[in-house]
Parts: structure tokens; C-alpha cells; sequence
């Protein structure tokens, strides 16, 4: 019997999720002025008061923390709203996979689009936060994008697993956004990650953090951290092959919403 590539062949009806997550956003922002525009003005938001807020309490010159915290709070809104997202996907779509021969991680690929989508109405944001924060443009920049982007194919098999985990267990949903505001706090966006102690260890273990100190690191120094890049990889590689070994357990979705 011939294999198929469960992520192959999800990856393949890229014509059916990426629409889907097109009318995902129409729908979310119907009837709005900025549509998804919203998402940039909250980022922006968060990231003018939290270097200002930092400024002040460190007593540095306010706004000059913006560059790290655009690109760090950029990258860390596209992962945690997906996993936030992936808690509820399998229940919320119990119509679409009773009534439909939709694979259930075509579904988790349309949610990861649909953030990359808001993502991308969400770089403007970091562009004023470089600009704000006194960043002198050079050809690094244009590593932000590719680099920012590369959490994209290791983030389906963690929200493939959320979304799995709740139907399991329904109070689950309550504890995976609690676990989640953990993990940023716990990610290197406010704070640089050290050399030793207990927060060099915990940066090691945080995969999160490898994508969000490479991307920072690489853009704002010219530093790319092939040591990183390479964890990075392995993290996708991991991810891919994780859901190729558990798809039989995936198959078993339809039987449980």
C-alpha cells in the first residue's frame, strides 16, 4: 500500500484552506471600518505602552525598546492567537467535519493562514516600531520576513494537538490559555536571554524563543545565530514527523465532536 504524507496532502489542497481562511477573515471583520486592520492598531498599542512603561521603570529614553518589542510582540501574536484558536478549532467546526470530506488538518492549516494573514496586516507595526526606535536601515530587514515565517510549519503540529487535547478532555479549553500567557512571559520578548543561570535554561527549552531571538537578533544586530537557525529547523523537521507518526490518532477526530 502506497504511504501518503498526511502533511503532504493537507499541504496539497492548499486551494480549499487558504480560501477558507479568506472568508475566515471576511466574516470576522464584517461590517467593520479597518477589518483586519484592528489587530495592527491593538499591536501598536501594546507595543507604544509597554516601551514607554519599560523606559520609565528602567529609567532609559522611552520608545527606544520598540524595534525588539515589534518584531518579539509580532511574532509571539501569531503563535499564541493560533494556539488560542486551536483550543476550540475541532469543536467550532463539528459541521464542517460531519458534513464534509475535509481533512481535519486542512482545518488547522486554515487557522495557521488566517493568523499569517493578520500577521501580515500586522507589519506596518513593526515597521513604525523600527522606524520610532531610531533603527538604521540596512539589508538585514529583509531577513525579517523569512525568518518570522519559518514558526509557520512547526506551529501546525502544536495546534493540531490543542485542538485535539480539548476534545479529549472539554476543561482543557479553560487551562490552555492560562498555559499560553505562561509561555510569554517565558519567552524572550521583555528580556534578553543570558549566557547562564535559570533563564539561559529556560531559553534552551523554549522553542518559541529560538524563532523570536533569531529573527531580533539577525534584523537589529546583523547577528544571525546558525546555532539557532539550526534548532529552529530541527523544531520544523520535528513537527512535521510528529504528525505523520500520530495522523492515525488524528483520523479518529470525526468520531469525537
Amino acid at each position: 500500500m502506497h504511504y501518503k504524507s498526511v502533511f503532504w496532502v493537507s499541504l496539497t489542497n492548499f486551494r480549499v484552506w487558504t480560501h477558507l481562511g479568506w472568508r475566515d477573515l471576511r466574516a470576522q471583520y464584517a461590517r467593520t471600518k479597518l477589518g483586519p486592520w484592528w489587530s495592527a492598531t491593538s499591536l501598536a498599542a501594546i507595543v507604544l505602552g509597554s516601551s514607554v512603561a519599560i523606559g520609565l521603570v528602567g529609567n532609559n529614553k522611552a520608545l527606544t525598546l520598540t524595534p525588539q518589542l515589534g518584531i518579539g510582540l509580532a511574532i509571539w501574536t501569531l503563535v499564541s492567537v493560533s494556539l488560542n484558536d486551536g483550543s476550540d478549532l475541532f469543536e467550532s467546526e463539528r459541521g464542517v467535519l460531519l458534513n464534509s470530506t475535509i481533512d481535519e488538518l486542512s482545518l488547522v492549516f486554515r487557522l495557521v493562514w488566517r493568523n499569517t494573514l493578520i500577521f501580515v496586516h500586522n507589519l506596518p507595526v513593526v515597521a513604525l516600531a523600527l522606524l520610532i526606535g531610531g533603527y538604521k536601515p540596512s539589508w538585514h530587514i529583509v531577513l525579517f520576513l523569512p525568518l518570522a515565517l519559518l514558526v509557520l510549519p512547526a506551529l501546525v503540529f502544536p495546534v493540531a494537538v490543542f485542538a485535539r487535547l480539548t476534545l479529549w478532555r472539554r476543561d482543557l479549553k479553560s487551562l490552555l490559555p492560562s498555559l499560553i500567557q505562561v509561555g510569554f512571559f517565558l519567552t524572550p520578548i521583555f528580556w534578553s536571554p543570558p549566557a547562564t543561570g535559570p533563564m539561559n535554561i529556560v531559553f534552551n527549552i523554549n522553542p518559541i524563543g529560538w524563532f523570536v531571538v533569531l529573527t531580533k537578533e539577525a534584523v537589529l544586530e546583523g547577528h544571525f545565530r546558525w546555532d539557532l537557525f539550526a534548532r529552529c529547523i530541527v523544531t520544523v523537521v520535528v513537527s512535521v514527523l510528529l504528525l505523520e507518526i500520530l495522523q492515525s490518532n488524528f483520523k479518529q477526530i470525526r468520531k469525537l465532536v
